[in-house]
């Protein structure tokens, strides 16, 4: 084994100790966009017919993709518009419970689309789905790019 590859298999074994997983399922890659370009090809699967979900003023590297792969897929891009909140002196994005509860809603919208389509099956009746789209994917950064916030998903999950 060469010192790159050496020095690699290194790194996924600390990243992977890191987020309690196998080093094979880490991967390295030479940037992020790439990876993102990637994982936005290799999941068309989910992306067919279904939405992605992004954040407003998000890094292009994280949105081309998508687009791309929803423009391919005939899927759909949603795009959370930034949520303020005020907070002492004065006023902050509150990313995490817009982004939870967003997808509560699409959930609990999603079992009613469940529900219709089960009753429509059964009376061999066609389906008309206007309401949006399943999200298939939810690509969000845990730090926005453009302003610094964090968004701590676990909070947003204790506190909706």
């Amino acid at each position: 084994m060469g010192g790159e590859e050496q020095v690699a298999q290194r790194v996924r074994q600390l990243f992977a100790q890191l987020l309690n997983c196998r080093p094979e399922n880490v991967a390295l890659t030479p940037s992020t966009s790439y990876a993102i370009s990637a994982a936005a090809h290799n999941m068309r699967a989910q992306v067919r017919g279904r939405a992605v979900l992004v954040l407003a003023d998000q890094m292009a590297s994280n949105v081309l993709p998508w687009q791309n792969a929803v423009q391919h897929m005939q899927g759909e891009l949603h795009v959370l518009k930034r949520p303020l909140a005020e907070h002492g002196d004065g006023i902050v994005s509150d990313w995490a419970s817009t982004i939870v509860d967003y997808i509560e809603q699409h959930a609990a919208h999603e079992e009613a689309l469940d529900a219709t389509e089960q009753t429509a099956s059964n009376e061999g009746e066609a389906l008309h789905k206007t309401e949006g789209r399943r999200v298939g994917v939810v690509a969000i950064p845990n730090c926005h790019w453009s302003d610094g916030t964090m968004i701590d998903l676990q909070v947003g999950l204790l506190f909706s």
